[in-house]
């Protein structure tokens, strides 16, 4: 072995592309011969080239940065509040200089995709045209049913993003004067929701419970339901954040009765065999995700401005529909229940039995490793058990 053949750490990390957390991995877990001399760590160059050739063949996400071609594709949308992080990111540029500041693989693009709604982003998941996306409860179960149809398909739950509290996360909006006996009087109102939805999968749930068989719901976008309201037409919809802070900001609509069962939380997915080739990608994401909800917390009024920005909602529904979430990347074990209690095949909203099966495979070391790399207070690598911890990621 001879000095001069020898790479540093830093110069291994760039010619891999790859992070320390990566290096260390692969050093652990695949082999990458290295050798520790005093405290620093170095590699030989001809083992490592064999290494590198080794398994790019047995594995061909596994290979210098300058093989590493196409940019990473982020999937969003701006349906939910619960949802804004990612928008947030994009509007202040977080992950391309996360990617630029850390030492993440040399030359990689970020290409933002914005889709409608959730389910949309699983469509363009499950057909690769995505990386990594957020989207709600329903639409991560839907992952989970999917991979088990498809098993060249496997998304992996990688940290939260939004949610709202039981009771919070939907409403039943009426317009204003319009009284309504709760919950019997929706039997004899037209119900407006979106199709193939958290909302409408809510709304099910909720008539199943209580016994209303033949409701009237109208399949429309939340557009032409906020657009009713404002006619004052004799109409329920169903709202969810930032409809029922707009809804309230124009006085057009207003929540009638205590609707438990309500919650919503939503999340980062990535497809697996991406994301455990791409750990570098991953930790750049989440650490830019966590500065998001950073500023989403501590300068709500900062972050309301550039998302009416960006959205065209008013400033100040936008102020209030950021101060009804909860921003919070932490999984908690009760979020696993819920997302595993939603059956996407039920036609009436129907639930699993409390306690069924996980929605999909869950990874928080890729979370854990950014929120070390912020200097956050550590984070376990597994659901914790008390969403009231006092840390917020």
């Amino acid at each position: 072995m001879r000095l001069m053949n020898m790479l540093t750490m830093q110069e291994a990390m760039d010619q891999l592309g790859v992070s320390r957390s990566t290096v260390d991995r692969w050093r652990k877990e695949k082999r990458l011969p290295s050798y520790k001399i005093g405290k620093e760590v170095y590699f030989d160059k001809t083992e490592l080239a064999a290494w590198v050739k080794t398994f790019a063949s047995a594995d061909p996400f596994v290979r210098p940065a300058a093989a590493s071609a196409g940019p990473l594709k982020v999937g969003f949308t701006a349906a939910a509040a619960q949802m804004w992080s990612p928008l947030l990111m994009r509007r202040l540029g977080l992950l391309e200089s996360e990617l630029r500041q850390h030492g993440g693989p040399v030359g990689v693009d970020v290409e933002w995709r914005r889709a409608e709604n959730g389910m949309r982003l699983v469509q363009e998941l499950v057909a690769g045209h995505v990386h990594i996306a957020t989207f709600g409860d329903y639409a991560i179960s839907l992952c989970g049913v999917i991979g088990r149809l498809l098993p060249a398909f496997r998304a992996v739950l990688l940290a939260s993003d939004g949610k709202a509290a039981d009771g919070k996360g939907f409403a039943i909006v009426v317009p204003p004067g319009l009284s309504v006996d709760y919950p019997s009087g929706l039997a004899e109102l037209p119900i407006s929701t979106t199709s193939r939805s958290n909302a409408e999968y809510r709304i099910q749930s909720m008539l199943a419970a209580i016994g209303i068989e033949n409701a009237r719901l109208l399949y429309e976008p939340v557009e032409r339901a906020m657009e009713r309201l404002a006619e004052r037409s004799r109409i329920a919809a169903v709202l969810w954040e930032p409809y029922i802070s707009i809804a309230d900001y124009y006085r057009i609509g207003v929540p009638i009765g205590e609707w438990r069962g309500s919650g919503f939380t939503t999340g980062v997915v990535a497809d697996e065999s991406w994301a455990r080739s791409n750990g570098d990608l991953v930790e750049a994401y989440l650490r830019a995700h966590l500065k998001a909800h950073r500023m989403l917390r501590s300068e709500p009024s900062t972050a309301a401005r550039l998302l009416a920005e960006e959205t065209g909602h008013p400033v100040d529904a936008v102020r209030r529909a950021i101060a009804n979430v909860r921003w919070d990347a932490a999984l908690y074990e009760a979020d696993l229940q819920a997302f595993g209690r939603i059956d996407p095949h039920s036609p009436r909203g129907g639930a699993r039995p409390t306690g069924g099966a996980p929605a999909l495979r869950v990874d928080l070391r890729y979370l854990q490793e950014a929120v070390r790399r912020l200097r956050l207070p550590d984070i376990p690598a597994h659901p914790l058990p008390d969403a009231a911890s006092a840390t917020l990621y």
